[in-house]
């Protein structure tokens, strides 16, 4: 179906072929092929780096590495935390009078929208994105407000600096979006110069894998004891027969040895709780965090943490989560609802995306409680006891001044006690 329907003024571009036949998509003009799958190390992710900065730019290494890097669990939920920030966030269309326009936000319950919303984010985290949008006219005499359609072209085609999308991946020819139709349908999101931040988070992906690699060695190798075997070192056939029972000994732990060999099991005490590859793997776990959300506490805490450190840390992600949504907002108000207006969506001209502020949530009981002990707790705030006593309906006893008053000496003795030892 032809994703511009109709020759809107706004556009002052044909929306055909000279023969008639409608402006190809851009997907129907471009050879797609599959990331390279290989090991890469440190030395890969530097030479993607120079290729994608030099003067005359590419990009496939690159981008073949960012394939690699979204199959690594924690950097996948980590990213995947920043987009839901965005796509959660409850995205509404209104007019000029802050009037909801319902023929455009029934459009936003679709897939391609969501996709829109993920590019924003995905430009931050890989950096430029080009994405082709249509919009599909309802069937005649269903009615209904169409379809949005997305397209999201493959960064390894991408031309950031020309505004090309290459036919093929190693290429420069290509489709120029800025010029005819394309100009009015392809939507340009961040700086054709940002690399976004995997190109930072990559190095320590790769040291993750080398260092799991290495761990699974460790393990294979020395995971079981060391059999120390022993012949008398001059029957040949007898060291043939002890290597034949070593063999056929498998997992069982079950053997059958010649007359006058010995056999020993000595246990490995080498790092024999692993503890040194897995600090290695939380230290790039955390360095992983530090680059995507800006801190660490929301993925995984530290034994030492509190709960002020962690509502530090929350705040943290919660002002990332703001700045990507303010960031996408600014972005569909410009160049998406250019592009929604040109399309000839009804009730898009003259309007914004806006994100309705919803009312703090208050803390539950148990929430305020935690609070409420961790300040007295952590930063050894003074509070009164009558203000549990009344913010929690608990029943005071009529002893009180008696009861504080053992425990007051209770605990002068114990610190007494203490301090002497």
């Amino acid at each position: 179906m032809n994703p511009y329907p109709n020759n809107n003024p706004l556009i002052g571009e044909p929306t055909s072929m000279p023969g008639g036949e409608p402006m190809p998509l851009i997907i129907q003009q471009i050879t797609i092929r599959p990331p390279v799958r290989r090991k890469l190390e440190i030395v890969d992710w530097r030479i993607a780096l120079r290729n994608a900065e030099a003067i005359v730019p590419r990009y496939v290494l690159l981008y073949d590495l960012y394939s690699e890097l979204w199959l690594d669990a924690h950097l996948n939920s980590v990213a995947k935390k920043r987009i839901m920030g965005v796509t959660n966030a409850g995205w509404r269309y209104v007019d000029k009078d802050g009037v909801p326009v319902d023929t455009v936000n029934r459009l936003l319950d679709s897939v391609a929208f969501e996709q829109v919303l993920e590019s924003y984010v995905y430009a931050r985290l890989e950096g430029y994105r080009m994405i082709e949008i249509g919009y599909e006219l309802p069937l005649q005499g269903v009615g209904g407000p169409g379809c949005l359609t997305a397209y999201i072209v493959p960064p390894k085609h991408m031309r950031p600096r020309t505004g090309i999308v290459a036919f093929d991946q190693n290429s420069d020819d290509g489709i120029d979006i800025r010029d005819r139709i394309y100009a009015h349908t392809v939507m340009e999101i961040g700086d054709p110069y940002d690399l976004g931040l995997f190109i930072s988070a990559a190095q320590y992906v790769l040291y993750k894998r080398g260092g799991l690699g290495d761990w699974a060695n460790f393990v294979e190798v020395f995971g079981q004891p060391i059999i120390d075997a022993e012949w008398d070192g001059y029957d040949e056939k007898q060291r043939l027969q002890l290597e034949e029972a070593l063999n056929r000994m498998g997992n069982g732990g079950k053997i059958t040895r010649p007359s006058g060999t010995k056999i020993n099991l000595l246990e490995n005490r080498a790092n024999a709780n692993g503890d040194l590859q897995d600090h290695f793997i939380d230290k790039l776990n955390a360095e992983i965090s530090k680059v995507i959300l800006g801190q660490t506490e929301t993925t995984e805490s530290s034994p030492a943490s509190g709960y002020a450190q962690s509502r530090i840390h929350a705040q943290v992600e919660d002002d990332i989560n703001i700045s990507d949504i303010n960031y996408t907002r600014r972005g569909l108000n410009t160049r998406f609802v250019a592009i929604m207006t040109a399309l000839g969506i009804p009730g898009a001209e003259g309007g914004r995306f806006v994100v309705p502020v919803e009312p703090e949530q208050q803390p539950s009981a148990k929430d305020k409680l935690d609070m409420d002990i961790a300040l007295v707790r952590d930063l050894n705030l003074p509070v009164d006891d009558d203000y549990f006593y009344q913010q929690y309906n608990i029943p005071k006893p009529a002893n009180y001044s008696a009861i504080k008053q053992g425990q007051t000496a209770v605990a002068s003795e114990n610190e007494y006690v203490s301090s002497s030892t």
